[in-house]
């Protein structure tokens, strides 16, 4: 995760869980060289967060650590995007470490979920359905972003700040069912462990591992299959890398794409039409089943799916375009 002379924006909230970061973060920094810096939002939500701000910037102080604020209304920009305010409060934060980690030159960005949060993570994609990847859920890293403490469990992470003796502020929004996360970590997990298997938190962990080198794998494999059956064109017939431009035109040879495996079928397809989609979210494991026909079944036809995505057989060739206004 860390390398020598790395610059670290740790995104710190002034909860345990940020704030174990931070302290962690300042440990690493007397075995090596390590610069860091602290981003804090404010989500323009509960009273109190002003506080948590002076809190942050004066533990900064103390640690001759740069701080940077960013101060959002994440209430409107939920009914503005349409979307939740967790979700709003998630796009701000990353927008606020990317825009610090740019100003500041900082090579890595290190935020602070636990094994919780990917358990809970886990059993949220779960409920709604989803692939591999959405079940390995938190990655530890995943490009420049680094979970330093997703190892450890938050009853782990609030006794060693009480052994230290280290203040954290609280979060009166964390203990409400408001959010579905909530009340998964408040009710599902709790009675797992209670009555399902003790150390479910830890078990699901080493699942999230096991799908993860999972997802890695045939990701490989998918890439391959790709270079042997897809041609990607633009518009005008020329040769096009794959998902360069949402003009592309990618055929499909129908002979090799038969022989592959089923699962990596899905999956290619999948890729390819998030390729096109500005918006992967919208398409279902149903339009991918769908696109499939066009593989198995006689005749030339079209299936429509949503952004102007069509999908065509065409002879041997199944051809995915985009429709533009």
């Amino acid at each position: 995760m860390l390398q020598p002379g790395d610059r670290v924006v740790a995104g710190v909230s002034g909860g345990a869980d940020s704030v174990c970061l931070l302290f962690l973060l300042l440990e690493w920094r007397r075995e090596f060289p390590l610069d860091i810096a602290v981003v804090h939002v404010n989500h323009g939500i509960r009273p109190e967060a002003g506080e948590d701000a002076r809190y942050v910037e004066k533990l900064c102080g103390e640690h001759r650590i740069p701080f940077f604020l960013t101060e959002a209304d994440v209430r409107q920009r939920s009914i503005l995007e349409k979307c939740s305010e967790e979700e709003a409060g998630r796009r701000t934060r990353y927008e606020a470490f990317d825009k610090a980690a740019e100003e500041w030159g900082a090579t890595k960005i290190a935020v602070a979920h636990n094994s919780n949060d990917r358990s809970e993570t886990q059993l949220f994609h779960l409920f709604r359905g989803s692939g591999i990847r959405g079940l390995a859920s938190i990655l530890p890293v995943r490009g420049r972003i680094i979970r330093p403490i997703l190892c450890l469990e938050r009853w782990e992470i609030e006794d060693f700040l009480t052994q230290q003796g280290i203040f954290y502020c609280k979060d009166a929004t964390n203990d409400e069912d408001d959010y579905t996360r909530n009340r998964i970590r408040h009710h599902i997990l709790p009675y797992a462990e209670q009555n399902i298997a003790r150390g479910c938190v830890a078990h699901m962990n080493q699942t999230a591992e096991l799908l993860a080198e999972t997802e890695d794998y045939l990701e490989l494999q998918t890439k391959e299959a790709a270079g042997r059956c897809i041609r990607a064109t633009d518009g005008d017939g020329e040769s096009a890398e794959t998902g360069d431009s949402r003009n592309a035109v990618i055929c499909i040879a129908v002979e090799s794409f038969l022989s592959l495996h089923p699962v990596i079928r899905k999956r290619l397809l999948y890729e390819q039409v998030k390729q096109l989609s500005p918006g992967q979210k919208d398409i279902t494991y149903q339009h991918i089943t769908e696109l499939l026909t066009l593989f198995t079944q006689e005749g030339n036809r079209t299936i429509c799916l949503p952004f102007g995505i069509r999908g065509r057989r065409q002879y041997e060739q199944v051809i995915l375009t985009i429709q533009t206004t």
